[in-house]
């Protein structure tokens, strides 16, 4: 019961801070995919302030189909006791600066992790040129403490 209340708060307060004043370890639970258009998705830790933040990377591979990339969306999820993945409020952040040549790159708002629960990075990658599509990548699930 006291989970589901933690839960709660998480899900609902996804407190905000700058993140200039964090130290950001990267890179955990990193998920890539595609073969001509590489999408990535990882969480950041900063252990020092306890928060957990999505990013995402979208690239135009070399050698590949001459694509432009976009990443729109990167958001951190939890997976509460009995499921489903659900998005923690104050962290989805829309990415909609256009089309990119190259390289597109994002990072979601913060939030508070609890011990003991899972969390994952999700975010949505775009590309037009030879073919085009998008997708939802997932970071592998990580346990943070």
């Amino acid at each position: 019961m006291l989970a589901a209340a933690a839960l709660g708060l998480a899900v609902a307060g996804g407190m905000a801070q700058p993140a200039s004043a964090a130290s950001w370890q990267q890179y955990y639970g990193m998920h890539c995919g595609g073969i001509q258009v590489d999408r990535c998705s990882w969480l950041d830790w900063d252990r020092s302030s306890g928060r957990i933040r999505a990013g995402g990377n979208t690239r135009d591979e070399p050698g590949g189909g001459d694509y432009s990339v976009a990443l729109t969306n990167v958001q951190v999820q939890v997976l509460p006791f009995g499921g489903p993945w659900t998005t923690i409020g104050g962290t989805v952040v829309g990415d909609y600066d256009g089309w990119q040549p190259v390289w597109d790159a994002a990072t979601s708002g913060t939030a508070g992790y609890w011990c003991g629960f899972q969390y994952r990075a999700l975010s949505y990658h775009r590309w037009t040129g030879a073919s085009t599509g998008g997708e939802w990548i997932a970071s592998d699930p990580v346990t943070f403490c």
